[in-house]
């Protein structure tokens, strides 16, 4: 701005110089067209002299240098804090890496450690895991060894009593006999007549009697007496020996084919069954007896038995005398206030 303002001031002074010293006469306005007289607007617009000029020009002059000076001086100083800001760079940089090489030498031992230990729990995790695996192993192994040696001293205990049993097993002929003999003396309870012959068949394992087999009796009666007899002989020998029979027998309907049911069986001789008496009361109570003889040998020699007998129609001196042995009670028309069978109690179903 100072250099500008002394260009104009000097300008002014050339313009002076070539143009020269206005006149004092009035002369007329190039815009306006009026009379202008020179001292007049010098007085209004104070149009300052030639010494003025110079002396404004001088003092910008002035102005002008001492800016210079400064801006120099600035420079400088820019200068020298810009020598003193990049040493402060370059102690950056060394501090930095100064900084970086000290934390690194302090940090990586840890870091070396922690990787060791890191390294170190891996393996030792593995380990356990191994360990673990290898004892769960053992202990299956030690599992399965029990086991192996339970069944080892079974088998072995098992052998030994095959051998005793292999000793002491009787004959066939002799399981037989005794079988026999035990249906003898059921039947003989009974009081069958002509109780000849009575046996057990080695051939078909039926029973006999009377030199006949069972399949081969036309009494249905006899046929129901001699069938019993067969499983009791055969309950009762499991009683008294070591077999793999069960002591369970379970009888459905005892009066088939003897007169005590209500139901009618074609599959009978029925001149047969008169001449072998086998409505007689006395047969059919002699059965129960029987049964009941084998319950209580086997609970006198702490023998574990069951017997179970259906009797749809049991006579009523049965009933009194053995009611102490009755478990269930059920009436198929509900009479003296008894529950209906599961089958009477049944809902029938509706035809479609």
């Amino acid at each position: 701005d100072y250099q500008n303002d002394i260009s104009k001031l000097k300008a002014i002074k050339s313009a002076n110089i070539v143009i020269g010293k206005p006149s004092e006469e009035i002369f007329l306005c190039p815009i306006c067209n009026n009379d202008l007289s020179l001292p007049d607007i010098k007085h209004e617009h104070n149009i300052a002299e030639e010494d003025k000029v110079n002396h404004e020009v001088n003092t910008l002059v002035r102005r002008i240098r001492e800016i210079d000076l400064l801006i120099n001086s600035e420079r400088d100083q820019h200068h020298q804090f810009t020598f003193k800001l990049n040493d402060l760079f370059d102690e950056q940089l060394r501090t930095r890496r100064m900084l970086d090489e000290e934390s690194r030498s302090m940090i990586t031992p840890y870091l070396s450690e922690r990787d060791g230990l890191a390294s170190e729990l891996a393996t030792v995790r593995q380990k356990s895991k191994q360990l673990h695996h290898s004892l769960k192993i053992r202990n299956q192994q030690k599992s399965i060894g029990e086991y192996i040696d339970d069944l080892t001293n079974r088998i072995d205990a098992l052998n030994v009593k095959l051998e005793s049993l292999k000793e002491s097993a009787p004959s066939m002929t002799e399981v037989l006999n005794n079988l026999g003999k035990k249906l003898d003396a059921y039947l003989k309870k009974v009081k069958i007549k002509d109780r000849l012959e009575v046996g057990i068949d080695e051939t078909s394992m039926l029973p006999t009697l009377r030199q006949r087999l069972y399949k081969d009796i036309t009494s249905g009666g006899l046929r129901t007496i001699l069938s019993i007899g067969y499983f009791l002989s055969l309950l009762e020998y499991a009683v008294e020996n070591n077999t793999n029979l069960p002591a369970f027998l379970m009888i459905d309907t005892v009066g088939k084919y003897l007169g005590k049911t209500q139901t009618q069986y074609n599959e009978t001789d029925k001149n047969q069954d008169k001449a072998e008496e086998i409505s007689d009361p006395s047969k059919y109570n002699n059965m129960y007896e029987h049964i009941i003889d084998i319950a209580e040998f086997a609970e006198m020699n702490d023998v574990r038995c069951q017997m179970i007998l259906v009797d749809n129609d049991v006579p009523a001196g049965i009933q009194e005398k053995y009611s102490g042995f009755v478990v269930a009670h059920y009436s198929s028309e509900g009479r003296n206030n008894l529950p209906l069978g599961l089958i009477d109690d049944a809902i029938p179903l509706k035809s479609s």
